[in-house]
Formats: structure tokens, C-alpha cells, sequence
């Protein structure tokens, strides 16, 4: 057995600075095939959380439903490349309160984005 000496001047490292870093490889190398179960299994909970809550009221005295004003607009083609634009007015949308869309309704954060429809005919 040999015994390893430190050069003068060169004092030994208290820890070591490449298990950390080992670490980190090992947790970014792990195959997206493993990770795949995990992220279905994340984001199931998250979508089944949110109809939870969008079906009991929590907390309580939140609405559940909303309604947003949409512009819609139609697009009528004709022969020979014609297009007649027609404004029908503005029509009530209901939306649900949630993160992702609910019972049918789009979410009321992406709703409220897209205020204008248009309908090609």
C-alpha cells in the first residue's frame, strides 16, 4: 500500500466536489422512456385536481362559470375567388374557471384571449 502525500503548498479538498456533479449526470441521463410515467402520472393528478375543484366549489363563493363577449365574423366564398365578410355581432360564450378545458368549455384564461371567431363558409 502506498499513502498518498500532498505536495507542500497544496492543501487536500475537505470534500469531494465531483459526487455532487455525478449526481446531476446521473439525474439528466435518465431516459425520457423512464420519465414518461412519471409526467402522465403528474399531469393526470393536476387535470382530475382541477375538475375536483371545478366541480365542488373551492373555496367556497368562487364562481365556477363565466361568460366572455366574443366578435364573430363570417367568411363566405364564392365563385372565381370571392370572398364576402359578414359581422354577425357579438355572441356570450360560456367558459369554465379551470386550468384545462371542463364538461365541454374552454378555460376562461384562454376564452377571454381569443374574443374574435370567424366561421368560413
Amino acid at each position: 500500500m502506498t499513502a498518498e502525500i500532498n505536495p507542500p503548498g497544496k492543501a487536500r479538498p475537505l470534500l469531494n466536489t465531483s459526487l455532487p456533479i455525478r449526481f446531476v449526470n446521473y439525474c439528466v441521463n435518465i431516459r425520457w422512456r423512464d420519465r414518461i410515467p412519471l409526467i402522465v402520472l403528474f399531469l393526470s393528478i393536476v387535470y382530475l385536481g382541477d375538475t375536483f375543484i371545478l366541480w365542488l366549489p373551492i373555496p367556497s363563493g368562487r364562481q365556477q362559470y363565466g361568460v366572455v363577449k366574443i366578435r364573430r365574423y363570417y367568411a363566405i366564398r364564392y365563385k372565381g375567388n370571392k370572398t364576402e365578410y359578414g359581422y354577425d355581432g357579438i355572441v356570450n360564450e360560456a367558459c369554465a374557471h379551470s386550468l384545462f378545458p371542463q364538461f365541454g368549455l374552454l378555460p376562461c384564461w384562454y376564452a377571454s384571449r381569443k374574443t374574435q371567431e370567424w366561421v368560413n363558409h
